[in-house]
This record gives structure tokens, sequence and C-alpha cells, in this order.
């Protein structure tokens, strides 16, 4: 699967090449679905999906137009041509990559003047980094076809923020109209076409914010989380929401002990019980507010246990804090609102093997795909009650349990689930169809590692977090190298996210990471609080799969392990995280390191807790090799309590970043002083990137 890089015609572009009669123009989307072409470069390159990659060159100054992209074509070989669902990226103007792309033939294109549209004549396979450099500009503002889709809108707006009232004044038509299809998304949440008419009627009705939130939270529903559009998309949700996101919920019905919580698809689709009890009296008036498909609930008070009946739409249930009494697990089990769950959350539990055998014992758990069980104190026994049980729709499942720096000086409690465990995990057929698998905190050893990366049933993995397997041993005075169990992974498995923090990495750990073919396609990787930054420093050296990697976590690292990593540059990364809550990490130094190698396609950098004062900002303010860059948090961490609650910068210093050069180009920036921040996060934005939002259907 590859990309190829194809030219369209001024004469093409000019006479097909628009919108409502107008030729379009950079931010406007073109809805072509095909591209007439043939040659052994699109059969090679597009034999398993890829994508073309169609521009233009537009005089007088040869600008380099990016045009569509279309994705996974199929030929058809009746009208000669390649042929795709409609493109939905942005006219961008990529003419400052016409050094950078060099093609898999390495040669990249003439930079002689008045040669670039003939030199492009023939189409190209893009090479290692090519696609990932255009994807990281596409950004818009401009108009979209009126026959395309919301998605289409969506991409065509991922700059700006929309300035429309929040609440545009709407006839009784038109509410009635809104109220009609609020009732078949509920019906059909899936249905994308009935959200794309909602948000036309409500951009009809002059209430463009709402119509822009929703077409690009659908959009981005579609994507994995991974997608170098997603920084762009967040932003331009996130804006909306500072704007309007307060008037919105000022409509919401005011219901005593329910809140309404997060979005999805552009309309509220949580909803928050303080008592499991107010569920059935409130259920059906709260879900009338949008597209409900959660729920978060405690377990119940006083051992009131009320009837929880099949809630229609319901997918996704939340059951927060420790379970006091069997029979509250037992209740839960046997109630019919499981019926309808696709996924079913157990937060800070304590859920042991008795209580997990009654869950399993439930005849309601036939559509459950996900399972999460965090902050359990599950041993192998209640593994072993997992592995006979039968969730034949089940991909996820997360058996995650504290980490060793959580656990205090008391250590952890009980024998827990162990590599034995994880063997006969491994040997249960279901596991087949798992592709999300968290076994965090558990000490599985290499034994159990090993397993997970060998075993036939776990072929479909492309998500795994074994983040703190390895404790450290009194006994021995040492800490496990668990890591080394992938020199031993097999190349019929390909992860896509790897989380592997606060473990002990050894030589024949990273010789087993460096060369695993299970990492060819990593994409999101995360090795937060390295043990052994020398070791880290030659992984990320080493390893080839680092340049594909698009999300990379470094928190709690050095700052020889970051110029390891920004000396290498890598052409695919767009999001980088290296916070900092000790002085070890505070990488004083960072900002050199920043202006050195031009980082093309990082958008979002997050440097909370980094050492940098008055005179590293005001450098970072004038750095020219981040170009792609958006979004930037620095200043005092303000997730820990172990370093300075202070910014180590003045507050005029910070108020000068924002007006330099660099805090100009970017969109949002947080440097931890009142009135100064511009478009910081919201508190659920972070929650809102670990949703599995990757649109698959996990079949």
């Amino acid at each position: 699967m590859g990309d190829v890089f194809a030219i369209v015609s001024k004469a093409v572009f000019e006479k097909e090449a628009r919108i409502d009669g107008e030729v379009v123009g950079t931010g406007d989307v073109w809805p072509v679905a095909r591209y007439s072409g043939t040659g052994k470069v699109f059969e090679s390159a597009l034999a398993d999906g890829g994508r073309i990659f169609m521009v233009t060159v537009r005089p007088p100054d040869e600008k380099l137009w990016l045009l569509a992209i279309l994705e996974s074509p199929e030929f058809d070989k009746k009208a000669k041509a390649w042929v795709a669902k409609p493109n939905v990226v942005p006219t961008t103007d990529i003419s400052s990559l016409r050094k950078s792309i060099k093609f898999e033939s390495g040669k990249g294109m003439s930079q002689d003047k008045g040669t670039l549209g003939m030199s492009l004549q023939t189409p190209r396979a893009l090479g290692p980094g090519d696609a990932e450099q255009i994807l990281g500009m596409l950004g818009g503002g401009g108009k979209a076809s009126k026959k395309t889709t919301g998605a289409e809108k969506s991409a065509a707006k991922t700059t700006g923020t929309a300035k429309a009232p929040a609440s545009a004044k709407i006839t009784a038509r038109s509410q009635d109209r809104v109220a009609a299809l609020l009732s078949a998304i509920r019906d059909a949440p899936d249905d994308a076409v009935n959200r794309d008419v909602l948000a036309d009627q409500y951009e009809q009705a002059g209430d463009v914010a709402r119509a822009s939130f929703i077409r690009s939270q659908v959009a981005r529903y579609g994507l994995p989380r991974w997608d170098p559009r997603v920084p762009a998309m967040l932003l331009e949700e996130r804006g909306i929401r500072h704007d309007h996101e307060k008037a919105w919920r000022a409509d919401l019905p005011a219901i005593k002990g329910v809140r309404f919580g997060e979005y999805e698809r552009g309309l509220i689709a949580w909803l928050e019980f303080d008592d499991a009890a107010l569920i059935p009296k409130h259920v059906e008036a709260a879900s009338e507010a949008g597209a409900i498909t959660g729920i978060e609930m405690t377990w119940p008070r006083r051992g009131a246990r009320p009837k929880l009946g099949a809630i229609k739409g319901l997918r996704s249930l939340v059951v927060m804090g420790t379970l006091m009494q069997k029979a509250d697990l037992e209740w839960l089990a046997e109630s019919p609102v499981l019926s309808t769950l696709e996924e079913l959350t157990l937060t800070d539990s304590n859920l042991d093997d008795e209580a997990l055998g009654a869950l399993l014992e439930s005849p309601h758990l036939g559509k459950l795909r996900r399972l999460r069980l965090p902050f359990h104190q599950l041993s192998n026994d209640g593994v072993g009650q997992l592995a006979e049980a039968s969730m034949p729709q089940l991909v996820e499942l997360v058996l995650a349990v504290e980490t060793m720096d959580n656990t205090g000086s008391g250590g952890r409690d009980g024998e827990g689930i162990n590599g034995e465990g994880i063997v006969a995990l491994c040997n249960w057929p279901q596991m087949a169809k798992i592709d999300r698998l968290d076994l965090t905190g558990l000490q599985i050893g290499e034994m159990g590692l090993t397993a997970v990366l060998t075993s036939k049933n776990t072929k479909r993995l492309t998500a795994l977090k074994i983040r703190s397997v390895s404790d450290y041993d009194y006994e021995n005075d040492g800490r496990p190298d668990v890591l080394q169990a992938f020199q031993h992974a097999k190349g019929d498995r390909h992860f896509e996210e790897l989380d592997i923090g606060e473990n002990e990495l050894t030589n024949d750990g990273v010789k087993g990471l460096v060369k695993s073919p299970a990492l060819d396609k990593l994409r999101m990787f995360s090795f937060d609080f390295s043990h052994s930054d020398t070791e880290l420093a030659k992984l990320l050296g080493e390893a080839k799969w680092l340049d594909e990697v698009h999300v990379l976590s470094l928190n709690e690292t050095t700052l020889g392990v970051v110029k390891k990593v920004l000396g290498r540059a890598p052409k695919s990364l767009h999001t980088l995280s290296m916070k900092s809550s000790f002085p070890r990490s505070d990488l004083k130094g960072i900002v050199p390191v920043l202006a050195g190698e031009e980082q093309k396609a990082l958008q979002t950098l997050d440097l909370f807790g980094t050492n940098i004062d008055d005179a590293a900002l005001k450098k970072l303010g004038s750095v020219t090799t981040l170009p792609a860059l958006i979004e930037l948090r620095i200043g005092a961490n303000p997730e820990t309590g172990y370093n300075d609650e202070e910014n180590p910068y003045s507050d005029d210093a910070a108020k000068a970043f924002l007006a330099s050069p660099l805090g100009k180009q970017l969109r949002s920036v947080t440097v931890g002083v009142e009135g100064v921040d511009k478009l910081p996060p919201i508190e659920s934005d972070e929650d809102d990137d670990d949703e599995d939002d990757d649109g698959d259907d996990d079949e």
C-alpha cells in the first residue's frame, strides 16, 4: 500500500475543478471522486489501498496546490479511471514542500523556474514521510460543494472559529425539524446523513457555529486518533466550544442529580447520575436533550438497588467507585440495562474473583464489545473464569491496575495476575478477536509478554498497554527487563499503538524493540518515566519505525533523550508530549534543541513543567524550525505536586511570547498566566483523545 502524487493539468483543472460554477481556490473542498490515469505506478502503489494525492500547478508563479486526496481508490476498467469516495480535504497551497518532497526515487521536484508543471507530468510514488508532510499542512476555511457530506464540509473548515450567534433565533417550523432530526438520530445514531442534515438545518437557521461543530466531530469520528488531521480539528472544536458551549448548555433542562456530559459527533452523548436510583426516573426526559449513548453512575447507595430496564440506544455504561457488596454486582449482572451495551467500564471497583464470576454469569452480555475493569483485585483464578466466559463480540479488554509509582510503600495487595494468568488468557479463543489490550501494572513477566507477542490468538492486537509491568524486585535488588520479550515477537501482528512506560529497559530490550517486525506500522508510542535514559536514547536513535510514529509521549524524560529524538526530526511526528514533574526531567536547555533540526510535521507540543526561563522563552518566540506548530503548553505542571507551582518565567515574558512570531503562529497557547492563555484546553479535551474514535467496525 502506497501513495501516488498525480498532477491535474491546467486545462482539466479550470474546466472541472469548480463549485457552484466557480473555480476552486485554496480552502475550498472539491468533491472529486476519480482520477483518470493508468500506469505501473498506480498498479503497484494502490494494489492494497493507498491514496492518490491530486495536485496542480497554478500560474503565473508556479504555486503548487494540493487539490484532493482519493482514499483507497479502485480502478474502473470501463472508465479507465481510479474511483473512490468524494474528496474531503481542502485545496491547500503546498509550495513550501517543493524542495522537501523527494518521492520514492529520491530525486524530488525540478527547482528550475518554469519547469515544475512539465516535470510532474508523470505520476510518481511518494517516498517515506512525503505524505505526512503534505497532511501536516492541511487547513482551509473556504467553501464546500453543496453536494458534499457533513464530513466534507468539516474538512473545508479546519481553521478559524465560527463566530455566528450560539443560539440563533429560528422559526417554530425549524424547531420542529430539529426535533424530528434529533429523534431520527436517536433511533439510528450511526447514520451520519441525519447528523449532516441537522447541521444544514442549524446553518440555515443562522447557527453556523453549531453546524460547524457537528460536522467537525462527525468527520473526526471516522479518523484514527493518530491521524495528522485530528489536532487541527480538535482546536476548531475547542474554539467553537469556548465561544458557544455556555449558551448551548444553558438551554439544557435542569434535573437534580443529573449532569449532561460530553459531546460525540456533535451532540450531547453522555448523562451522569449521582445515584443509580435516578436513572429510571429521569433517563427518558434527559435523553431528549441529545443523542444519549452513554451513562455514568455510582454504585447504589445503602443497598437501594433500583430496577434498571433496557434503555433504548444505550451503548456505554460506566460505574464509578469501590464495590462494597457483592450483592451490588449481582444486581447489575441481572439488570436488563446491560442487554444493549457495547461498552462496560467498572472504574476503581476493586473487583475480586468472586465478583467477576457473578458478572460473567449475566445473561445480558451478548452485545458487549469492550470490557474495562481498571483498578481491580483479580488473580489468575479470575482470569481463568474470564477465559471460560462467552462474550462473542468482545474486541477490547482492560485489566489495568495501579503502576508501581502509585502503589505506595505498602506495595501491591494480593497475588494479582502474573505471567501464568496471561498465558491462560492468550489461550482463550475469544482473544482472536481482541484488538485492544491493557495490562498496565500486572506483573506478567517475560513469560506473559512473550505469550501476548507470539500466541496464535493475539494476531489481531493493534493497541497494547503494558505500562509498569516490571516492579522493582527487592529480593534480587533489580528490576526485571520484561521488554526483552519483543525479541520473540512475531511478524504476523502489527501494533499501531504501544505504551511501555515505567518499565526497565536493557540492551536486550532495545535490541528486541528496534528489530521487532510487530512495530513496523506503529503510529502512537509512549515511554514515559524511563529508568534508563541511555538505553531509551539508543532505542529512539536506532528504531526505523520511529519515522512513522505520529504521536509520541516521553513524559519525565531527560534532555539527552530529547536531543536524540529531535535530532532525527521524525517525518511523521505531529504530537509530542514531554511533561515534567521532577527536577531530573526539567529539560533545561530544551529551547536550543527545538531551534536545531526543523520539525516539519510537529503540530502539538506539551512542555508543562520544563525549565524555560525568560531568556529561553524569548528565544523560543523567534525559532523558525516549527513551521506546522499550532498548539503549545508550557509553564508549571498543574498535574503534579512535586515540582514548583510557579512558572519559571515572568508574566511579562509570557505576554511577550504571545506577541512573538511563533506566538502569533500558534492557535492555542497555554502559559499559565490568567488572561494571557490563548484557546487553552477544555478540561474534557484530553479525555476525548482517549476514546476509541477510529471509526472502524472492529469486525
